[in-house]
């Protein structure tokens, strides 16, 4: 009778092994499945209109967060990468309204060393911002060894159009906001407000003109000229650094960087851009489609 007993014990435990086993190898299966499927949807989700990918990072601009190999995020065939520079221009910024240099560079050198893309689009609608970060981005298209093309939408002006000029090849809407090429440091000025008011500005500070521009008390003379000087020699530099970027004379850029905003004809009539027309007409130029183009996102 000890001997039956031990058999069935035997037998129950084998049973048990089995059942844990076909457990884990389902349970196994399961997750596998489960995994590709997610794999699927996050590396395939694509947009109706062509293949936009969308890359969530808000802290990593390292180039890893932005080329498309070795998975592919948008696809087999793409080799036309389209970079937005949407709203105000900035080195880094948590303001939704602003973009960073550093995330533009990010993914225009992303796309310079992916084999997979032979063009890099910068799709452009900004009125501007920070001259150093504008001519970063610029000076980031300029290196680039492949094929450069900035699409200005409706705005692309001041620091937007700066970035622009690093391009090979500009396009614009006839009726695109194209230049505003100048420089202000206008700010409101508060001192009569405050003085009605009874406050007063107390001065404590290291130099002459350590806190010129405060807008709680008025600008002398002395002042004004000092800040219109930074005024002028900032623009002699825009000036020059446009007048390189695009091949142009100068004194014919020095003619249109009053300020004044052209539309895409006049902008072309003075060699500010070199096409009239979109983004489809970009790909159209190259024998592309919309099919060809990734589009890569970044949340700043």
């Amino acid at each position: 009778m000890g001997i039956g007993i031990g058999v069935k014990k035997d037998w129950r435990s084998v049973l048990k092994r089995m059942f844990f086993t076909l457990l884990m190898i389902f349970l196994g299966f399961t997750a596998l499945i489960f995994w590709i499927g997610m794999s699927i949807i996050f590396f395939h989700y694509q947009s109706d209109s062509g293949g936009d990918c969308y890359w969530d990072d808000y802290d990593d601009y390292s180039y890893e967060n932005w080329v498309c190999s070795p998975f592919n995020l948008c696809g087999d065939i793409e080799s036309v990468g389209i970079v937005l520079l949407y709203g105000g221009i900035d080195t880094y910024t948590d303001n939704e309204h602003f973009v960073s240099s550093d995330g533009i560079i990010a993914q225009i050198d992303a796309l310079e060393s992916d084999p997979q893309f032979d063009t890099i689009i910068l799709l452009i609608d900004s009125y501007g911002g920070h001259a150093v970060p504008s001519e970063e981005i610029a000076n980031a298209l300029k290196r680039s060894k492949k094929r450069t093309i900035a699409v200005i939408r409706e705005d692309g002006l001041s620091g937007g159009y700066i970035a622009a000029s690093g391009a090979d090849t500009i396009y614009a809407s006839r009726l695109s906001n194209v230049g505003s090429i100048g420089v202000t440091m206008s700010y409101l000025d508060y001192s009569e407000q405050m003085r009605r008011e009874g406050v007063r500005y107390l001065d404590i500070s290291s130099g002459r003109f350590k806190d010129v521009g405060d807008p709680d008390r008025p600008l002398d003379e002395e002042e004004r000229e000092y800040l219109f000087g930074i005024v002028k020699d900032s623009h002699e530099v825009i000036v020059e650094m446009i007048a390189e970027n695009r091949g142009l004379d100068i004194e014919d850029v020095r003619a249109v960087s009053d300020g004044k905003i052209l539309l895409g004809d006049k902008a072309l009539e003075h060699g500010l851009i070199d096409r009239i027309g979109g983004l489809h007409d970009a790909l159209d130029d190259m024998g592309r489609g919309i099919d060809d183009a990734c589009e890569l996102f970044h949340f700043y």
